[in-house]
């Protein structure tokens, strides 16, 4: 029977002189695996399965080594030669194929591998259970061995030891994993585990988005089984704390920012949420929850179990918020409230975040707030240079990190030291005493504003000068008013 595009095939080496001579070429991977295991046990010196991928267009077959074992795989030392002296280093933190199903090895498997598992819609927990997903990655044979390549620099700088000992280990454990995945038995008697988490993949792969895949879950959690429902805590826990598409969730009409704030809303106390909605700010930010988005939050809520799901949504929300991406685009006054109302809702949240995660994100968040291009298009919406001067103090007075800080008072200081800002005080048609009043707000605000003490002296050194000037002006034009009205006098 020919082959298809892709198979698999069986070489046996009898004794140490002997050849590789191929034994068995099937499509199916689990025979040709099993075959292998046949062929040691009845005396073999070696095996070695390979997968053959045959490329359409020029009808050639690339092969890829799956694994090889036995005695006579190894290389023999010649006599006399002396073997490179290598630190000896510790193992992986994973070392067997069921350690990379800890929930630790998954969020590494998501990082290094997150483009790819993007590209098919799936989580670590789906890709560790369908054999099939195994095969397209395995045969992705590049992008593989870049993903040991990271992982094997995330273990070296969390454990140290030789890089080049980590990464042959990760990479024989990636084999591994993939070659007990697709070996599994039809019964899988001896992985009951492994098998719920097959048929809970298998389930979620016909889902056509990422709400039907939430949707799913959520069914499993409410009227599964006890197993199921724990099971089932695990994919809805990568879906919504990192992987899951939030406009497939929630809607694409909602910006990333809003999508994030739903997410928050959901996860987040009844209480903190009540307690946002009053803030002048969030009334625009803030929208009612419905659909999906009100099941989850039911389902979330009612159950202490899920407080794992809840607590990596937060994490993903304040991530959202520290990220260097614009979260409301084209709506900079809609991106300040919305960031103002996001860390409100997280201040609620209590022990459901890392407090000191939280503030390095607020300050990451106004050092991209505070940066040029942002504060231009947020001073493009207003109408007059004295509206710039006073939008750049609220973004002051709101603001965290000193860096943000300094930067909005360096712009502070050249906005007031311009000549249209004195053109349009000076010569305003407002009367003396009524601008002399604002300039008098800005300096008070500027006094209580945590600006730093040399950026603050400056400006309100600027604005006092400023003010100077206009009581200047306005004794003079009162002595012209007085001469004119003398002279008419006097002629009369």
């Amino acid at each position: 029977m020919p082959l298809g595009l892709i198979h698999f095939e069986l070489f046996v080496r009898r004794h140490r002189r002997a050849a590789w001579a191929l034994t068995l070429a099937s499509e199916r991977r689990s025979a040709v695996l099993t075959a292998a295991d046949e062929a040691l046990a009845s005396g073999a010196g070696a095996v070695r399965v390979t997968k053959e991928a045959r490329d359409p267009a020029s009808g050639l077959f690339r092969s890829l080594i799956l694994l090889e074992r036995g005695p006579l795989t190894r290389l023999k030392v010649p006599a006399g030669a002396r073997r490179p002296s290598v630190q000896a280093s510790p193992l992986p933190a994973c070392s067997w194929p069921q350690d990379l199903y800890s929930a630790r090895a998954r969020a590494v498997i998501g990082r290094v591998l997150g483009d790819w598992l993007a590209r098919h819609g799936v989580t670590p927990f789906e890709l560790l259970h369908r054999a099939d997903l195994a095969e397209q990655l395995e045969a992705c044979a590049a992008e593989l061995s870049a993903a040991v390549q990271a992982a094997t620099a995330l273990d070296g700088a969390e454990r140290g030891g030789a890089e080049q000992s980590t990464r042959e280990a990760l990479g024989r454990l990636a084999r591994r994993a993939i070659d007990r995945l697709c070996r599994l038995d039809a019964d899988g008697a001896d992985e009951p585990l492994l098998r719920s988490g097959v048929t809970l993949a298998a389930a979620l792969r016909p889902a056509p988005d990422w709400a039907a895949k939430v949707e799913i879950l959520l069914d499993l959690i409410s009227e599964g089984a006890p197993a199921e429902r724990s099971l089932a805590r695990e994919p809805l826990t990568e879906i919504l704390g990192v992987h899951g598409d939030l406009a497939q969730i929630f809607g694409p009409h909602f910006a990333p920012g809003a999508q994030a704030l739903a997410l928050l809303c959901i996860v987040a106390p009844p209480s903190a949420v009540q307690a946002a909605k009053q803030l002048p700010y969030a009334r625009r930010s803030l929208t009612s929850l419905h659909g999906l988005g009100a099941r989850l939050a039911l389902e979330l809520h009612g159950s202490a179990r899920l407080v794992g799901v809840r607590r990596a949504a937060a994490a993903r929300v304040v991530d959202v918020l520290a990220s260097q991406s614009r979260l409301w685009p084209g709506d900079p006054m809609g991106e300040i409230n919305g960031v103002q109302t996001g860390f409100a809702l997280l201040d609620g949240c209590g022990p459901l975040i890392d407090q000191e995660a939280m503030a390095a994100a607020e300050v990451a968040c106004w050092a991209r707030l505070s940066s040029q291009a942002f504060v231009d298009q947020r001073l493009a919406c207003c109408r007059s240079a004295l509206e710039d001067v006073d939008a750049i103090i609220d973004m002051i007075e709101i603001a965290r990190g000193a860096t943000a800080q300094a930067e909005l008072g360096r712009r502070l200081c050249a906005l007031v030291k311009r000549h249209n800002f004195e053109v349009e005080v000076r010569s305003g048609p407002d009367p003396t005493r009524l601008r002399l009043g604002r300039l008098a707000v800005l300096i008070k605000r500027l006094g209580s504003s945590p600006l730093p003490a040399s950026v603050c002296t400056e400006a309100q050194a600027a604005l006092r000068r400023l003010a100077c000037r206009i009581d200047a002006d306005s004794r003079l034009a009162a002595g012209m008013l007085a001469s004119r009205q003398l002279e008419r006098t006097r002629t009369s």
